[in-house]
């Protein structure tokens, strides 16, 4: 697969997040000059944001306008660059790398003693605590886990979401979750708690995503790395092939 065809893959595959996001609570969702935006009635970013670039940067200040008393994340897929224009006006911008992985050759993971991984959709205990470790080891707090357990229910997508937990002998470890979007499986939400971390777990909660992403057509997994987990990623095969820029204003 070309360059390209790995970018257009990872940004459709995050731009299938949309359904979701328009899915939170008292969600109002919008596109005005080609970037779609959502508020929710939960004061947090992700919950409120914006995706993507106008093609006409005059227009940022009225597309912010529904964000003047809410934290707001503003993602920007490439080739879409205003990085300078939401520094302007308050953002803090980091950019992440977009890397992909052909998953021809991907294999299960070889897990450790003690350690189980599985999808817990069909378990809501377990689902609240695999959103619950995610969510907190990505720095959000524990308030924000029961929006997004209620979105997953109203969710018209939620067939393409799917959530795995990786435990060590019975406690609750790590975190992932796995979007599907035609052939690419997306992994977002990874995470291990403290006191479970450099034992390779958030590599191993990944590849098993990826696995099951296989295993439902996917030929390509694909996703943002922080700068801690770059190197990871790296090591399982991981290729960057674009930037995203992440902006937030709190």
């Amino acid at each position: 697969m070309s360059d390209d065809r790995r970018v257009d893959a990872l940004v459709a595959n995050f731009l299938s997040w949309l359904p979701i996001l328009a899915a939170f609570p008292d969600a109002r969702f919008e596109e005005r000059h080609g970037v779609p935006s959502w508020t929710s009635s939960v004061p947090l970013p992700f919950f409120n944001g914006l995706v993507g670039a106008p093609s006409d940067n005059e227009v940022i200040d009225e597309l912010l306008e529904r964000f003047d008393d809410v934290p707001v994340i503003w993602v920007v897929p490439p080739p879409g660059d205003i990085t300078a224009d939401l520094e302007r006006r308050g953002f803090e911008v980091e950019l992440l790398p977009g890397m992909t992985i052909d998953l021809a050759a991907l294999s299960p993971p070889v897990l450790p003693p003690g350690v189980e991984i599985r999808a817990v959709d069909d378990e809501p205990a377990l689902l609240e605590t695999a959103t619950e470790v995610a969510f907190t080891t990505n720095g959000f707090p524990p308030s924000a886990v029961p929006p997004m357990i209620d979105t997953l229910a109203r969710t018209d997508a939620r067939a393409r979401f799917t959530t795995f937990l990786a435990t060590v002998d019975g406690v609750p470890a790590a975190a992932s979750a796995l979007v599907v979007s035609d052939e690419t499986a997306g992994i977002y939400n990874v995470g291990t708690l403290p006191e479970f971390r450099r034992r390779g777990l958030g590599a191993l909660v990944s590849v098993a995503a990826l696995v099951a992403g296989k295993a439902r057509g996917c030929t390509i997994g694909g996703l943002q790395a922080s700068q801690q987990a770059e190197s990871v990623y790296r090591a399982i095969g991981f290729e960057e092939c674009c930037r995203f820029a992440f902006a937030l204003r709190v």
